[in-house]
Parts: C-alpha cells; structure tokens; sequence
C-alpha cells in the first residue's frame, strides 16, 4: 500500500519535472538582452507618442484658430488665444522631453563605474547589475564593469 503511494507521488514529480522541462524557453528575445529590449521598446512607445501629439497639436490648433476667427465676443477670441498657447507649449515640452535625453544621456557615458573598481569581469562571465549600464566587453565574453561595481557596493553593504 505505501509503496503504490510512493509510486504515484514519483509518478507526479517526474511528471511534472518533465513538463516543466519541456516548456522552458529561453528568457531572450532574438539574442538581446533585457535591458536593449526594454530600450528599445521605451523609444518605439516615445516615438509614437510625440507623433501622436503632433498630429494633436496641429488639429486643436485648427480648432482654436478657427474659433478665434468665428468668435463673436472679443472673450472668446481671447480664450481661443489661451487655449492655442497652451496647446503649443504641451506640444513643446512633450517633444522637448525626447531631446533632453538624446542630448544629455552622451554624457553620462563612461560615469557607470565606481572609483576604485577595477571594471574587468572575472574568467566566470556575468553579466551588469540592472541599475548599471554596461561599459564595455571583456576578453572573456562578460559584458564589462558591472560584477566589479557591485563587488564594490557589497563592500559598503556589508
């Protein structure tokens, strides 16, 4: 009797075990890593919404000129006036945002690093912490100073 339950359990775990190793997929999407795909998606999201606010801005534009051309009280022409003022400036600080960051992230290239570290990776390989952009390739296939750095800030935290 104990030894048909201790079967059936085996049976299950083995079972499960198989499946779980047949529907394993590799967690990368066409030799990318997270980070260049989350990039990659952050710009392609901006990319549509500043076109999307443009073709806003130009219609409700429209809108406002037009109503400020058939108002019939000078109120009116004054409010059409404000709302086409700040229509332009949302459509400036939406699109001013994508140029703040392609201006200022070149920058901040080679700043990833700690004083002190060494930004080598160790024979084993690794790969950067998720808070730490990668800074350059090693010899021995890792992706630069990441395991270095947070060697570094382990030292702090401990």
């Amino acid at each position: 009797m104990k030894q048909n339950k201790a079967q059936k359990i085996f049976l299950i775990f083995f079972t499960a075990v198989s499946l779980a190793a047949m529907f394993v997929l590799p967690a990368s999407a066409a030799g990318e890593d997270i980070f260049t795909l989350g990039d990659k998606i952050i710009r392609d999201v901006y990319t549509h919404i500043a076109g999307i606010s443009t073709v806003l801005a130009a219609l409700m534009t429209a809108v406002a000129v037009i109503t400020m051309k058939f108002s019939g009280t000078q109120q009116k022409s004054d409010q059409a006036w404000e709302w086409l003022k700040r229509i332009w400036i949302a459509w400036v600080i939406i699109n001013g945002i994508g140029a703040f960051i392609a201006y200022i992230t070149p920058l901040f290239d080679g700043y990833a690093t700690l004083p002190g570290s060494t930004g080598s990776l160790p024979s084993g390989g690794g790969s950067a912490p998720a808070f730490i952009p990668d800074t350059g390739g090693s010899s021995s296939g890792g992706t630069g100073g990441g395991t270095a750095v947070s060697v570094s800030l382990l030292k702090y935290f401990t």
